[in-house]
């Protein structure tokens, strides 16, 4: 068979969705600053919400892949770029305290 066998490329499309809309959620969270700190179950409610609806989708496309695999796959995907915010997030805010503590 040459080329890219039916359902590879759009897993790939859904996949790389998904990775770019946790990306632009986090800047959004991330644009949010401490006014988002009280919203933070609502953020990873709308996060999970739309990882489940992709794996829904890849449900439909991977229909012989283990349910665990597919989702382990998805919160992959979707979850590094909000955990490395996150973590962003966290290491700005302690730089901030160190200096407003050494001043």
């Amino acid at each position: 068979m040459n080329g890219i066998p039916f359902g590879t490329l759009q897993v790939i499309v859904i996949l790389v969705l998904l990775f770019l809309f946790a990306f632009l959620y986090d800047r959004w969270i991330s644009g949010m600053g401490a006014s988002g700190e009280g919203l933070a179950w609502a953020q990873v409610v709308g996060g999970v919400f739309i990882t489940l609806i992709a794996i829904g989708i890849l449900d439909i496309l991977l229909p012989s892949w283990n349910a665990f695999f597919t989702g382990l796959m998805a919160f992959a995907v979707s979850g590094f770029p909000m955990a490395y915010g996150a973590k962003t997030r966290n290491d700005e805010a302690m730089a901030r305290a160190r200096k407003a503590m050494k001043e």
